[in-house]
């Protein structure tokens, strides 16, 4: 993929370099076009080396910068008086010219200070790059230039990084109508006030469904009990580590889903918790109760689309479409444990009518295909079987 990546006047440039980075580490070819201000903050030269490739810059060599070809365009970090222009068709330099040439998907990120982001002015040129197609990330809500705090910090080359390689293969379905609820991690079992007993669910892939998911304009709430890796400012994210805190989560959430991923490792079992440090003397056997399944008990809207994951280590399939139709799912997706951690995914996608076979998909493609196959009801719903 061939990503256009435009560069503005922020004290945020810099964060450019490492989007950059990541780009072309994923095998992406990447043309950079950087604005006059933005060299105050960032030289050519580091953003050469970066991307392999001469940049784009006002007065420079290139001057056929309307022709320039690629699947998609980046603007990040995008200014308060940058984003006036593309909103305005203002057209003064390469970049601002790209912008308003350029048919293919359109991506902009902004960064300024809270009360330029906030200003009403601001808020109507992003309202019409919205209405004119283009894909808005962020702000994030942090640190900014010298001490303040506030909502203007461009958020994380991570999350650029994969919103530009979503966009590249094309537009992206915009959802907005949809509120997407995802459970992720592994659950905890406290057996003293200092040990728990848990598994080795990294919570990846559920981040990554939230993240993938939120690019479509969705309402995205995770629940998870791993700390998130991406900061996401379009992602709701909840705690839950616990069996009881997942089930009290799900209880204030699901009622407003469109869509349930049960993709949480939940525990199978609890045990009775110690008020106290167990002794390493003590090695009584601890007695397992089954834990409430908590998919299976769970009521959710009868518009719901619920779709459970499991992990297994023998017959695969068949275990699969056994525990969609004991825990009432539209959809079941299924994976071995050989994938836990992994930064690839093969599974199966089971609906009442069809399974199809995802192999070796990186969690990002793997994540889209999930969602795609499961937006709407399966041809055999719930209320048929």
């Amino acid at each position: 993929m061939t990503i256009l990546f435009g560069i503005t006047g922020s004290i945020a440039a810099y964060k450019s370099l490492n989007t950059i980075r990541l780009l072309v580490k994923a095998g992406h070819s990447v043309t950079p076009i950087l604005t006059q201000a933005c060299l105050r903050f960032i030289t050519p030269w580091s953003v050469e080396a970066l991307a392999h490739r001469t940049p784009v810059i006002p007065n420079g060599d290139y001057a056929n910068h309307i022709d320039l070809s690629g699947d998609c365009l980046v603007i990040a970090p995008a200014t308060a008086n940058s984003i006036a222009k593309y909103a305005n068709g203002i057209a003064d330099d390469p970049l601002s010219t790209l912008a308003l040439s350029f048919t293919g998907p359109k991506l902009i990120a902004p960064a300024m200070h809270d009360s330029m982001f906030r200003h009403p002015a601001t808020q109507r040129n992003l309202a019409q790059l919205r209405a004119d197609g283009w894909l808005v990330l962020g702000p994030d809500t942090g640190d900014l230039s010298g001490m303040d705090h506030g909502e203007g910090r461009l958020v994380e080359s991570e999350l650029i990084a994969l919103a530009a390689q979503q966009l590249a293969q094309g537009p992206l379905a915009q959802r907005p109508e949809d509120h997407i609820v995802i459970t992720a991690g592994g659950t905890q079992v406290p057996i003293d006030a200092i040990r728990v007993i848990s598994n080795r669910s990294s919570g990846r892939w559920g981040e990554m469904m939230a993240h993938v998911a939120s690019l479509s304009g969705a309402r995205v709430t995770l629940i998870t009990s791993q700390p998130v890796r991406i900061q996401n400012p379009q992602v709701c994210v909840i705690h839950g580590d616990t069996v009881q805190s997942l089930q009290a989560a799900l209880t204030d959430t699901v009622a407003s889903a469109t869509h349930l991923y049960m993709m949480a490792a939940v525990s199978d079992f609890s045990v009775p918790m110690s008020p106290s440090k167990r002794s390493r003397a003590n090695t009584d056997a601890l007695p397992l109760t089954p834990t409430p399944d908590i998919l299976a008990n769970l009521s959710t809207p009868e518009h719901t689309i619920r779709v459970g994951f499991c992990l297994e280590t023998d017959n695969l399939e068949a275990t699969a479409s056994q525990k969609r139709i004991k825990k009432s799912c539209d959809y079941m997706v299924a994976n071995d444990a050989t994938t836990i951690g992994q930064t690839h995914r093969s599974f199966l996608i089971l609906s009442p009518t069809k399974t199809s076979q995802h192999t070796n998909l990186p969690l990002e493609t793997a994540a889209q295909h999930v969602l795609a196959a499961t937006q709407h009801l399966p041809t055999k719903t719930l209320a048929q079987r």
